[in-house]
């Protein structure tokens, strides 16, 4: 029998946006979809969320200026968040669920919560890592790890033997890339990502291992116009560090702003990580 529920679990640190992606990412794959064999849409509750999220996202670009600067996101996610989506294929009788899983980022350094995520782990079939682009190509990426937390990441991955023996497609998603995409420097990000992921990617591609593990790289444009603009400074003018549950030294105030006048909500290739997801639950039904 085929397996009818499949698990895409989302980690990334707080306030890289992964809910943001989500809404995106919805829009962008219908236009996508279109014509295909493939059908996907969210549950009622989903859809709702999701609407809601992108609504936010377009307020943005009604409520601020050339002029303005911003942080984004003030209220993260605090608690395990699940998205479902039914997907149905063309000349098939199933029906499959895919749930989108959202992992609070503080959860995977927490003693209290690192049971549920090494559970939720072992029953994913996709781990997204949502990368904060700015903190890892910033400052020469001195932010890097103690925002999107790459060693526990690895720790997480590699320590359980189990991870990647059941088969799984990890994908690594630059979020907030708007900025180096429109300085034409995507492919300085794609280094970054391997740079910064290098043990996992190492790991992942020994040959003991590669055959049960799908890997991509694979940055988005949650809202296309949005960029990075710069961390907030102390009464020194060195940037303000806080040292939060865990996250040592990352900084206090990050702030984005529009990039011109013409600014507008355009998320870009918010489908890849659906695209990919899909194609490896594809895969993995024909398996059967």
């Amino acid at each position: 029998m085929n397996k009818l529920e499949f698990i895409v679990l989302m980690f990334g640190a707080r306030r890289t946006g992964k809910t943001s992606v989500l809404a995106s990412m919805l829009t962008n794959f219908q236009e996508v979809a279109a014509g295909t064999n493939v059908s996907f849409t969210p549950e009622t509750k989903t859809m709702v969320k999701l609407q809601e999220k992108r609504e936010e996202l377009e307020h943005v670009f009604n409520s601020k200026t050339c002029d303005s600067v911003w942080e984004i996101d003030p209220s993260p996610t605090s608690e395990v968040a699940v998205y479902s989506f039914k997907m149905n294929m063309k000349n098939t009788v199933n029906e499959y669920e895919v749930k989108f899983v959202d992992m609070p980022g503080e959860f995977i350094n927490d003693a209290g919560n690192i049971i549920e995520v090494q559970e939720w782990l072992m029953k994913s079939d996709v781990v997204i890592i949502a990368i904060d682009t700015p903190h890892m190509m910033e400052e020469n990426g001195k932010f890097n790890e103690a925002f999107n937390k790459t060693m526990i990441l690895h720790h997480l991955f590699v320590d359980s033997k189990q991870f990647y023996e059941t088969g799984k497609m990890l994908l690594f998603v630059p979020l907030k890339c708007e900025k180096y995409y429109h300085e034409n420097r995507m492919n300085e990000v794609n280094q970054a990502v391997k740079r910064s992921y290098q043990t996992i990617i190492a790991h992942m591609g020994n040959p003991n291992v590669s055959s049960k593990i799908t890997m991509a790289i694979t940055p988005i444009l949650t809202m296309g116009d949005v960029v990075f603009s710069h961390f907030g400074l102390n009464n020194r003018k060195l940037i303000e560090t806080i040292d939060l549950g865990g996250e040592k030294y990352r900084p206090r105030h990050v702030y984005y702003k529009l990039r011109n006048r013409d600014a507008r909500f355009s998320p870009k290739y918010c489908e890849q990580p659906l695209v990919y997801t899909l194609t490896y639950i594809s895969k993995v039904l024909q398996s059967k």
